[in-house]
């Protein structure tokens, strides 16, 4: 009779938690407020994956661009660079022909004959 009433008290038991179990479909505050909490943090992680993925194409972008600003100023520079190079020689020319001239006119000046 005494294994008789554990197995009655144990089914009860086993039946009143189910209904228990069964009956909880309803969310109460803690759940509502902790699956809010969740679709809060997703969207949150959601917004600053798209802010990074933003700022990384900005950034390199701008990487882009500050390269091609570079490039452009060395070739500028060395088109400069190259304009000084021809106007010194050409200047150097210039003066040689100038020192040429008067070597030849100091030369006439000191021997007349020729």
């Amino acid at each position: 009779m005494g294994h008789l009433r554990t197995s009655v008290a144990a089914a009860s038991l086993f039946l009143t938690v189910g209904l228990m179990l069964g009956a909880c479909k309803d969310e109460g505050p803690a759940e509502k407020a902790g699956k809010e909490a969740g679709q809060t943090v997703d969207k949150t992680v959601e917004q600053t994956k798209d802010g990074l993925e933003k700022a990384k194409e900005n950034t390199t972008r701008m990487l882009n661009e500050a390269e091609q600003k570079v490039k452009d100023a060395a070739q500028d520079a060395g088109a400069a660079t190259s304009d000084a190079a021809k106007d010194v020689q050409q200047g150097a020319a210039e003066a040689g022909k100038n020192i040429e001239q008067k070597a030849d006119e100091a030369v006439k000046e000191t021997n007349p004959k020729q």
